[in-house]
């Protein structure tokens, strides 16, 4: 008796397998791309805390107001400058002095010695607030360290944040992507675009369906064309590179302070380049998200707005092109002549 050949799935089935195991995919790599950019951000701040304690963190001025007392110790009764020694004598001692009180030599001993000891703890907090300690036992990091140390950790973290955003970029243009005349034109954020489906077995109902599945995933959703939420975007991923532009600038004070020495010369030198790397590394990371938001907003557009009205025609028909306008939120269908 001859076989019976095997059953096989309908198309439409095996086609809405393929649709679900891509917004699987997706799903999985929105959620991948947070990790290395909550990373990034949390170096930047740690990196940031330390450059502001080392600028202008108020030991800053403390310990320049305590040093400024102590040097007026011994100026003209009644000038401004012995007036601010026995003021801050007063605030340190908790003892303030009447106006008409006439000071002594032992009075002007022991405010001198308060004075010293609370520079000396000043200065003891100030140099631990320029070391960052990482967990694991790593050794503490000086400031200056992290121009070439901090610059590394961030290329690392960077790196892996721009291939997590690619394949992001990647897993949603299976779906839909730009017409080939924008992308030949290569604008930052175009306006105006033919969202093209990917495949022949997408139609306006899988599309529509795909877009909802995996929409919320998203962090950083551009609904419209919207200037300040575009440059709020732009400047969050721009945040760590910035960091790290603050910590080579700081480090050039150093660099003159101690008159352009040839080993701290060439630690500038490669703090410069890593520097150069990381902000390449984090414009290519932004156009990325930048161009997944745009693709994104496209396909809110053309599944609300033309596939959507699709539904009830012959669900195997291949989805139609969209004609895209971001600034007007618009969306229209390209019908084939």
């Amino acid at each position: 008796m001859a076989r019976k050949p095997a059953s096989r799935k309908p198309r439409d089935e095996i086609s809405w397998k393929i649709v679900e195991a891509q917004c699987v995919q997706l799903t999985d790599a929105v959620k991948s791309a947070r990790i290395p950019f909550l990373l990034a951000l949390l170096w930047a701040f740690l990196w940031s805390w330390s450059l502001y304690s080392f600028d202008f963190g108020y030991l800053v001025f403390y310990r320049h107001r305590l040093v400024q007392s102590i040097h007026y110790k011994d100026a003209a009764a009644n000038s401004q400058e012995i007036k601010q020694f026995w003021g801050d004598c007063g605030r340190v001692t908790a003892f303030p002095f009447p106006p008409d009180h006439v000071h002594n030599e032992d009075e002007k001993k022991d405010c001198v010695d308060a004075l010293q000891k609370r520079d000396d703890w000043a200065e003891k907090a100030y140099l631990e607030s320029t070391t960052i300690s990482f967990p694991g036992g790593f050794a503490k990091q000086g400031l200056s360290d992290l121009g070439i140390v901090g610059q590394v950790g961030l290329l690392l973290i960077l790196a892996w944040a721009f291939y997590s955003t690619r394949r992001e970029n990647d897993a949603i243009r299976a779906f839909v992507d730009l017409d080939d005349e924008t992308r030949r034109l290569g604008y930052f954020f175009p306006k105006k675009f033919l969202l093209v489906p990917q495949d022949d077995f997408f139609s306006a109902e899988r599309l529509t369906y795909a877009y909802h599945a995996v929409a919320q995933r998203f962090m950083f959703i551009l609904a419209r064309y919207n200037r300040p939420l575009l440059g709020a975007t732009i400047a969050l991923a721009s945040l760590p590179s910035a960091v790290a532009v603050w910590g080579v600038i700081s480090d050039v004070e150093g660099l003159w302070y101690y008159r352009l020495d040839p080993s701290l010369v060439v630690r500038f030198g490669i703090s410069v380049v890593l520097l150069i790397v990381v902000v390449y590394v984090t414009f290519n990371t932004i156009r990325y998200m930048v161009e997944t938001s745009v693709i994104l907003n496209g396909w809110c557009l053309a599944s609300t707005k033309v596939w959507i009205n699709q539904l009830n025609e012959a669900p195997d028909e291949p989805a139609c092109t969209a004609d895209i306008d971001i600034e007007r939120q618009t969306a229209k269908p390209v019908l084939d002549d």
